[in-house]
Formats: C-alpha cells, sequence, structure tokens
C-alpha cells in the first residue's frame, strides 16, 4: 500500500459533478484493532477515489493513507466497498 489518497479509474466515464462528490461507503480491514470506514469518492469524469474517515476531538475527517494509518499493510489486509454514479451520455 502506498501513501496518500489511492485513486481507480471508472469502467466508463461520468457525468460531470463536484469534486470529491462521495459515491458509497468502503470498509478497511487493516487489522482488528485498526478496521474504520471511509468514503469512496467522485475525482473527476474518469476518476475516483478513497479516503479514510478518521476522528479528531468530536470531528470526523477524511484522510489519506501511509504505511501505517490505519495500519500496518500486509497479507489479509483489504479495502473494500460498493458504489453507483451516473455514466455520461
Amino acid at each position: 500500500m502506498g501513501t496518500g489518497v489511492p485513486t481507480f479509474t471508472l469502467p466508463v466515464p461520468a457525468v460531470s459533478q463536484a469534486a470529491a462528490m462521495p459515491f458509497g461507503p468502503l470498509r478497511i480491514n487493516a487489522g482488528s484493532a485498526n478496521a474504520c470506514g471511509g468514503i469512496i469518492r467522485f475525482s473527476d469524469t474518469t476518476h475516483g477515489d478513497i479516503v479514510q474517515a478518521s476522528a479528531s476531538g468530536s470531528n470526523v475527517l477524511e484522510a489519506g493513507f501511509s504505511s501505517s494509518s490505519p495500519g500496518a499493510w500486509g497479507a489479509g489486509k483489504s479495502i473494500y466497498g460498493t458504489f453507483t454514479y451516473e455514466a455520461a451520455p
């Protein structure tokens, strides 16, 4: 797992939307003590990205990933989620 905000290419281009518009939820399994939720977001008309939801006091923030956040990455760790979006005409 690299650092920052992982991106992926959409199978077909999407209609234009605001950047960081949420597509859907995801679950991050980076170890039993480090399981957390996250968000699949719209990046541009051909890409999406994923961020973890992290707590800061009483606020929930969107954050990227690092080699140790939300946990140490290795065998058996996973990120999974589902999303839908409107394809461009």
